[in-house]
């Protein structure tokens, strides 16, 4: 009995276990010095880093932001598929993606500002007191909330977010040592930007909610003052 035991006992040691190298899953940062050699002469620097953030009252952008969703005014079928359209050309400064798109479809922004707009004044009447006498008190702003709302989406959002995109994308084909590929229209309206190695990728922002594709890899990235850091997990 004693050898019968011993027989169908498990030997534990070390060599038993496969190791997984500790870089599976690191964290990679990237200096301005890096970004330039990724792009080349593609960028100009200065507009990946700067802060884009929107100066509006506490509670306005969270409304506006409901309302884009609720309303759909910054979707495709209204300001067209941006980034089809900007991987079409390099665009090597957001002034000239907005120089290009403003002289093409200055129309789509119209339509998205005025369909964004009225759903924020329907939106209005039905939150909380406290917020409508905000929104009331700066009804004269609303409008121009709207389109700074708007326009940071297809200018500034845009532009970023694809070249960081391009970044990662080339950085990890290098450590990868594989080839990467845009995705087309249909995969990028479903969540995918790209693939590598035939692994359909997400590339998105940290502050991003928009939950994930089941089978799509996503990596998260941050933009520091001089830095682009991402989470490498492929």
């Amino acid at each position: 009995m004693n050898k019968s035991k011993q027989s169908n006992s498990i030997n534990i040691k070390k060599s038993n276990f496969v190791r997984i190298p500790s870089n599976k899953y690191n964290t990679i940062k990237l200096d301005i010095k890096e970004i330039r050699q990724l792009l080349g002469k593609d960028i100009c620097m200065r507009d990946l880093f700067n802060d884009y953030s929107l100066d509006m009252p506490k509670y306005v952008y969270p409304i506006i932001n409901q309302a884009a969703m609720m309303s759909g005014a910054c979707y495709t079928r209204n300001i067209g598929h941006l980034h089809s359209l900007i991987k079409t050309r390099k665009f090597r400064s957001l002034k000239e993606w907005k120089r290009w798109y403003t002289k093409r479809y200055s129309d789509n922004i119209k339509t998205a500002i005025d369909k964004l707009y009225n759903c924020v004044l329907k939106l209005m009447y039905n939150i909380t007191e406290k917020n409508v006498k905000i929104l009331k008190k700066g009804k004269s702003n609303l409008k121009k909330y709207c389109q700074m709302f708007v326009e940071n989406l297809i200018f500034e959002k845009t532009f970023v977010g694809l070249k960081v995109q391009e970044i990662i994308f080339k950085k990890v084909s290098e450590i990868m040592k594989k080839d990467f590929t845009w995705s087309n229209t249909k995969d990028d309206s479903s969540g995918i930007d790209g693939y590598i190695n035939k692994i359909p990728i997400s590339i998105k922002p940290k502050s991003c909610k928009i939950a994930k594709k089941p089978g799509v890899k996503r990596i998260i990235y941050s933009i520091n003052s001089n830095s682009i850091s991402f989470i490498h997990t492929i």
